[in-house]
This record gives C-alpha cells, sequence and structure tokens, in this order.
C-alpha cells in the first residue's frame, strides 16, 4: 500500500516539474532534436555497467537530477527496426537509443511494434521518459494505438483538439481487468470506448499515427515545454 503512495507521488511530482519547465523558454514550433517513429524491438538491455544512474528522468532531451530521498533510474540501450518515421530526420533503417525507468521494468519493452518519442542531448539518442503508444495492424494495413486513457486524461486536456475513433484492429486488442475493483474498471476502462467481457477490456476506439503525435503535442510535449500551441 505505502509502496503505491509513494509511486503516486513519484508521478505527481514528476508532473509538476514538466509543468514547470512548459514556462522557461516558450517556442512556438518543435524542438529540433525530436525524432518519433514507428518502431519494432530488435533490444532492450539493461546497461550492467551503470548500477543506478544519476538521471532521474529525461525531459526535453536533457537529464534531470531529483534530491536524495528520490530513487533514481535504470538505464537501459535500446536498439529499434524503424518501419516509419513521423516526425524529425533520421537517416538510418535502425536507430539505438537510451532509455531510463524509475521502476526497472520499462512498460516499453512489452510491445514489439510501439510509435516513440526521443530526443538528442550532446549528441546521443534518449527516450522521453514514459512517451510511446503500443502499435496494432487494422484491417486496412495500417498502425494504430487503442484509446489512451493516460493521454485524454492529462491535465492539459483542453488543449487536445484530436478525437478517438473506432478502429477495425486485423486483431482483438485488449486489457486484462481481472485484478481491479469494478468502480475502477468503470474509471479506467469507459463503456463509450471499451467493451468489458471475459474479465477483460477490449478496444472499440484509438488513433492513428497523425493524431497520436498531435495528441502528445497538445499534452505531454506541451507540459515538457518541447511544444508549445
Amino acid at each position: 500500500m505505502y509502496t503505491d503512495l509513494f509511486r503516486v507521488a513519484q508521478r505527481v511530482l514528476l508532473l509538476i516539474i514538466f509543468i514547470v519547465l512548459s514556462y522557461e523558454g516558450k517556442s512556438r514550433t518543435l524542438k529540433d532534436s525530436l525524432f518519433v517513429f514507428i518502431g519494432e524491438k530488435i533490444s532492450l538491455e539493461r546497461d550492467r555497467n551503470d548500477k543506478m544512474s544519476g538521471i532521474d528522468t529525461i525531459i526535453n532531451g536533457q537529464d534531470t537530477l531529483f534530491s536524495g530521498w528520490q530513487r533514481l533510474s535504470f538505464k537501459y540501450d535500446a536498439k529499434y527496426r524503424i518501419l516509419d518515421k513521423i516526425y524529425g530526420d533520421y537517416d538510418k533503417d535502425t536507430i539505438d537509443f537510451i532509455l531510463y525507468d524509475h521502476e526497472g521494468n520499462p512498460e516499453v519493452a512489452e510491445h514489439n511494434t510501439v510509435m516513440v518519442f526521443v530526443s538528442k542531448h550532446n549528441g546521443v539518442l534518449y527516450h522521453e521518459t514514459y512517451q510511446y503508444f503500443p502499435m496494432y495492424m487494422t484491417t486496412e494495413g495500417r498502425w494504430a494505438s487503442p484509446y489512451s486513457v493516460q493521454d485524454y486524461n492529462h491535465p492539459y486536456r483542453d488543449s487536445i483538439t484530436v478525437e478517438p475513433e473506432i478502429i477495425p484492429f486485423k486483431d482483438e486488442v485488449y486489457f486484462s481487468v481481472i485484478h481491479l475493483h469494478p468502480d475502477k474498471i468503470a474509471k479506467i476502462y469507459s463503456p463509450q470506448y471499451f467493451e468489458i467481457r471475459d474479465r477483460k477490456a477490449y478496444t472499440r476506439y484509438g488513433n492513428y499515427p497523425e493524431d497520436l503525435f498531435k495528441l502528445k503535442l497538445q499534452t505531454v510535449l506541451k507540459a515538457r515545454g518541447i511544444y508549445i500551441n
């Protein structure tokens, strides 16, 4: 219980810092260092030579160090095959970048194909902490991602101009809800966007890459000061 409360407090603190940073050096264009792509995981491995990184998180391609009570991040080396370029310049078919995760178990590693946000700092590419979308093929042969509860409920949600739409996924996309209380299920997996059956939340709505990019621009990336609309 106390661990869960600590994690919540951790995320709240990160959000506050992101919002504060958004007011520094405002720009109405995207940072040149940002690169967004859809990629297939080749490898994602913990850097065993970095027992506990002095970097806590990556905001706008830069590292941030928290106070002593804050547990710092685990460092990972990631390599992906680029399937589609969404934003930014990059002239190779594969990409290597550094990823940091507070829990030591990156959620992005659970998916083979993702839309990833990275930034360059001092010549090195870093994953914008926690910023990715799992991607799935549709019956039309396009990539898409399920309705993003977290992004559509971001504190900057009033800035959002895109809307979720019904997506014809090639295979059913679902999330287990077996360990969630019914009230929690209704809050996280709204029946407006998900169908609950067999202790699973089946995705009905989602977005294609272009709108997913806009969704991040208008919420998290705006909060981090990468883009101000």
